[in-house]
């Protein structure tokens, strides 16, 4: 076909999937893999630690307990991440956003699971629990979630003016607003994860880095050296280290 515009002339074959998934995407994978190797290393650290505490509770498959479940609910969203970031890598940071999302929204959900109990329990086991209002019970304990979600929301999730701009799969480079919004994601969502695991299975970790007791719970109050560690991580987290927010019960006995 012939663009009148530009008197270009444009060959579309059959075979536009196939190149993508096996000639430009790995390409552009490799060249992802060399600008964020670095970010990548990180970012696993993180996530790994968040799993060793998560696969201790997987076993427990018929247990419909707060704990078994949430292990189950963020093991999911660890597995949704690593989703995120491959397509991320194969030049779709826009996906990467809708995705990110559906993990905010997990995390929510285990964070409202954990804030008010077994009736919220019991509401998500049987199909009642209208996950997308836990964002606004999780930013009580976490406040910085609720505006990861708006901004993941608005601009990826929900059609927008976004939408409208014609971004096909294509090579980063550095400085590159698109590489720059992925590494960003890619830092908050595994920091949200790591605290998260955290906060659930606290009385299993003698010390905690994000959350400090208060009581029978747990308040979001990261140590020095934490903090300090998230302010070169993450600093889009920065502002929810100096909120009052909600402690975290914890989980009943035998859950």
């Amino acid at each position: 076909m012939v663009d009148q515009q530009s008197n270009q002339i444009m060959v579309i074959t059959k075979d536009m999937l196939t190149n993508q998934l096996f000639r430009d995407g790995p390409r552009i994978a490799a060249a992802f893999d060399v600008l964020a190797r670095g970010t990548l290393r990180e970012c696993s650290e993180v996530l790994s630690m968040a799993q060793v505490m998560l696969i201790r509770h997987l076993r427990k498959g018929d247990d419909k307990g707060s704990e078994a479940t949430c292990a189950r609910l963020l093991y999911n969203a660890a597995h949704s991440y690593v989703a995120a970031v491959e397509v991320a890598r194969k030049g779709y940071p826009r996906e990467l956003g809708a995705l990110m999302r559906i993990i905010v929204e997990t995390i929510a959900t285990v964070l409202a699971i954990a804030l008010e109990g077994s009736a919220t329990l019991e509401k998500f086991h049987n199909g009642k629990l209208e996950t997308t209002k836990c964002i606004g019970v999780a930013k009580k304990a976490l406040p910085f979630i609720g505006k990861l979600n708006g901004d993941l929301s608005n601009n990826f999730v929900h059609i927008g003016a976004l939408h409208d701009t014609v971004n096909g799969a294509r090579p980063y480079t550095q400085g590159d607003q698109s590489l720059d919004f992925v590494i960003t994601t890619m830092k908050l969502m595994a920091l949200l994860l790591d605290i998260v695991t955290e906060v659930i299975f606290a009385t299993d970790i003698q010390e905690h880095r994000y959350w400090k007791r208060e009581g029978e719970g747990w308040r979001f109050e990261p140590t020095e050296k934490t903090r300090e560690w998230m302010d070169r991580f993450a600093p889009q987290a920065e502002a929810s280290t100096s909120s009052a927010g909600t402690t975290v019960p914890d989980a009943p006995l035998g859950s």
